[in-house]
């Protein structure tokens, strides 16, 4: 495996395990407080990730601007990460 593909909101079917997965990636969530979170703020439901392994293929994040700029510390920790978010133009 060469990298991770997570998919957050209605493009996952809302799909529990992703939202443990974002939690744990992106939230520091650990142990019960992943089991017991079930859903996701609505800020990160429209997320995509596509994190690689390797230092050749570039990591890339979609995300909306209230995610990013949540986020914005974690995003930029990601050596080799395109980041792609819409502006209002």
């Amino acid at each position: 495996m060469d990298s991770l593909l997570l998919v957050t909101g209605l493009d996952s079917n809302d799909n529990v395990n992703s939202a443990h997965l974002f939690n744990w990636l992106f939230l520091g969530m650990s142990g019960k407080p992943i089991t017991i979170n079930k859903y996701l703020d609505p800020i990160f439901s429209e997320m995509v990730v596509l994190i690689s392994a390797s230092d050749e293929i570039q990591s890339h994040i979609f995300v909306t601007p209230e995610a990013r700029q949540k986020l914005e510390p974690l995003i930029y920790g990601i050596p080799n990460c395109k980041v792609c978010c819409p502006t209002n133009k």
